[in-house]
């Protein structure tokens, strides 16, 4: 058998991702699995390629199931906080260099 191409074992992998979980949770083993998508001419990889991307799969669906478990626990109104910065000081008014209103209004 011919090597493969590196990245064509798991290209090969994902063509066929469904079939291999069927075949999995139907109680198949990785071996008996892989003999019989390699029987069928679907997989040209060799057997360790095919059990490492298997076991990959499998953590990262239980990885992906935790991280959904630990999202939905934590209620949607723990959000950040956002720091706001100190603003400067605002200055009270001072009526000896205020403009009156009447010289506003007649532009004078």
């Amino acid at each position: 058998m011919s090597r493969l191409r590196p990245g064509l074992a798991r290209v090969e992998f994902y063509a066929v991702w469904n079939e291999v979980s069927e075949l999995l949770n139907q109680g198949h083993t990785y071996r008996s699995a892989y003999e019989f998508l390699s029987e069928k001419k679907k997989i040209t990889m060799k057997y360790d390629s095919f059990r490492r991307h298997v076991k990959a799969q499998f953590a990262k669906k239980k990885f992906m199931e935790i991280d959904s478990q630990e999202k939905s626990v934590i209620p949607a109104d723990n959000k950040p906080k956002r720091v706001v910065p100190a603003t400067a000081t605002v200055q009270a008014f001072d009526s000896k260099n205020a403009v009156p209103l009447s010289d506003l209004l007649t532009e004078e």
